[in-house]
């Protein structure tokens, strides 16, 4: 193909391609038309088929041959490239691009596994994922977002949990698309916010244990949307196999709508083959809205269902005592929370200062270190403070055998000896 003959079909294509052919290249043969991507060729050699030199030839060959696809990928890039941050991927005229190579993206066999996951997205990889305090009152620190990829539709903001909650979550997801290969993605609603807390209008979702997500339906969902279904669109076989999934990975409860419950009863013991006593203990249909299961009813559940998962290891190491210190590091970057206020063993008390009173005496009194007190209201030591002023103290729960040892009298039965 001549430069000449280029300029007279196409200027600016033509000019172009002929700036590139002539650094040293050599033209590609029209028999590798559409472009094919070899898995695992490096992105920035000087023969790959995606190089410049070939999309504009290809360009110029195929400019007015709209029966062509003007550029195909016929194979995924490899996430681990070697200087992939720096090479430049070529775009067409409409300004999208040709091919990506994104960092964070993992295979889904990866996906399934919380320690790769937490590897690739936490925000300290080092660090453990922390699971501090219940669901209703609680923390995430150092947790994993869920990611918007083939199979599910996330919610930005408001998509961080668990690194097992969410590596169970893209499990089933992909458990029901290895079964049901035309299965629609999956929106998935609230999750957590980054570091946990009050996440409104939720009353949980504040440890990143729990999800809402929504149902399979046989029509196909709006984009991340979470809309009404009825046990009539409900896809059961879809659904159950996700549920399955999910009572694998470890599972405190699901809220799912009563009426929604009877097609998927029907189809694990029908389908399924689920035994009798295994329906029991999993549903609440048909025994009443009240009666008590790992699957219950609760208003306001037509729309998704609630799962809230046990991660065992993130609500271990938030336990642990030799993750303490990192704990309350950890906390202490979120204003206003300290560790102590998510510990059930303290209560939170406002202390009213007293003429006379001074820090070291309040820090005896309630028996608690001075350092510590400082802390909690976020002065120093050389802060005066005046009668009337308020101080938060959180001081250690008494027990009740406690309590009733410490009463004036004769030593009572089973109290240690002073």
């Amino acid at each position: 193909m001549h430069v000449n003959a280029l300029l007279t079909r196409a200027g600016f294509i033509g000019a172009l391609a002929a700036s590139v052919l002539s650094l040293g290249g050599t033209s590609t043969p029209a028999n590798a038309w559409p472009i094919e991507l070899e898995e695992g060729a490096p992105i920035d050699g000087p023969h790959h088929p995606i190089n410049l030199l070939n999309v504009y030839a290809h360009l110029t060959e195929r400019l007015f041959d709209s029966d062509q696809p003007i550029f195909r990928l016929t194979a995924p890039v490899p996430t681990e490239i070697p200087g992939a941050e720096d090479a430049q991927a070529p775009k067409l005229a409409g300004g999208g691009a040709t091919a990506s190579a994104t960092a964070d993206a993992l295979p889904p066999v990866a996906q399934h596994d919380p320690d790769a996951l937490h590897a690739m997205f936490a925000e300290d990889p080092k660090g453990p994922c922390l699971s501090v305090g219940r669901a209703h009152d609680g923390r995430l620190l150092n947790g994993v977002p869920l990611k918007t990829r083939p199979g599910v539709i996330a919610r930005k903001g408001r998509n961080w949990g668990t690194s097992e909650t969410v590596a169970a979550i893209y499990q089933a997801v992909d458990t029901v698309r290895a079964l049901y290969p035309d299965t629609p993605d999956l929106a998935v609603g609230d999750l957590s916010r980054k570091h946990g807390g009050k996440l409104r209008p939720h009353k949980s979702h504040q440890s990143g244990r729990d999800a809402d997500i929504a149902y399979y339906v046989m029509r196909r969902p709006h984009p991340g949307g979470l809309s009404h279904v009825s046990p009539k669109q409900l896809d059961a076989p879809r659904t159950f196999t996700f549920i399955e999934s999910l009572l694998g990975a470890g599972v405190e409860y699901i809220f799912i709508d009563y009426r929604l419950q009877k097609p998927l009863y029907e189809y694990a013991r029908d389908k399924a083959g689920k035994s009798e006593s295994w329906l029991r203990k999993t549903f609440a249909y048909p025994r009443g809205r009240k009666a008590r299961a790992v699957i219950s009813h609760l208003r306001g559940h037509d729309t998704h269902l609630h799962v809230r998962l046990r991660s065992p290891e993130a609500v271990a190491a938030a336990r642990s005592e030799s993750n303490k210190a990192y704990k309350r590091a950890a906390l202490s970057k979120i204003r206003g929370i300290h560790a102590e206020s998510l510990d059930s063993r303290f209560l939170k008390v406002s202390h009213k200062v007293r003429r006379g009173e001074s820090l070291i005496r309040i820090a005896k009194r309630y028996r608690v270190d001075l350092d510590d007190l400082l802390r909690w209201n976020r002065i120093k030591r050389s802060k005066l403070i005046r009668p009337g002023d308020r101080l938060t103290v959180y001081k250690k729960r008494v027990s009740r055998k406690s309590r009733r040892c410490k009463k004036k009298g004769k030593r009572r039965k089973g109290c240690p000896r002073s």
